[in-house]
């Protein structure tokens, strides 16, 4: 009989970084987190506060990001970093989260981001596109 024995191998990474600007939100732990392609498109980087708004007329939701000094009453952007590296950019706002869930009658979803920001008050401000959500899950 002739066996073929599969020894352990070390595993290689197969997944790649995406290149579609991506942004989830998570109801549980209430926070949304940008996927490396808009981190880098967009210059995100720790430490800098992000505002949401959303527009009265047509109910879109916006995120606008900045240093500290320019967005006072905004939330903190935090990295997630894994071998050093980052992998994502998070940030928590319970009230926008639970408003967006309501709206889409989920508890965690992917959305793409626009590509050209919306210029107002002086800053950029970029769309969550969630009308087409890029993925929707449910606990």
């Amino acid at each position: 009989m002739g066996m073929k024995i599969y020894e352990k191998v070390k595993p290689q990474p197969s997944g790649s970084v995406s290149k579609i600007r991506l942004c989830s939100i998570n109801k549980k732990y209430s926070y949304f987190s940008f996927n490396v392609c808009t981190i880098r498109d967009l210059g995100m980087e720790g430490n800098m506060r992000m505002l949401f708004a959303q527009d009265s007329d047509t109910n879109a939701w916006f995120f606008a990001f900045g240093e500290t000094d320019n967005m006072k009453n905004g939330c903190l952007l935090r990295p997630s970093t894994k071998n050093g590296h980052v992998v994502q950019m998070r940030v928590q706002n319970k009230v926008v989260i639970d408003k967006i869930c309501e709206e889409i009658k989920a508890d965690r979803a992917t959305f793409n981001i626009s590509m050209h920001p919306k210029r107002e008050g002086g800053r950029e401000w970029y769309r969550i596109i969630t009308t087409t959500p890029y993925r929707v899950e449910e606990y």
